[in-house]
């Protein structure tokens, strides 16, 4: 996987990170304790990359080419 690649899994990581997660809500129901912060992280992760994927197929491929090379 090339450079360029990379940046752009990220890249629409991040776009789809500000369109469909809430920071208030997300503050609002984020857990106590580090390892349970973590996989509260991840898992939000986990659901925008997913609505997007579902939306945008060009997102879909990079990012799924990312997690493939990952």
């Amino acid at each position: 996987m090339c450079i360029r690649d990379s940046f752009r899994a990220m890249a629409d990581s991040e776009a789809l990170r500000l369109k469909y997660s809430n920071s208030d809500i997300y503050d609002k129901y984020k857990p106590g304790g580090e390892i349970s912060q973590k996989l509260y992280k991840i898992a939000e992760k986990i659901r925008y990359e997913k609505i997007g994927s579902d939306k945008f197929k060009g997102i879909k491929n990079n990012i799924q080419k990312y997690y493939r090379k990952k």
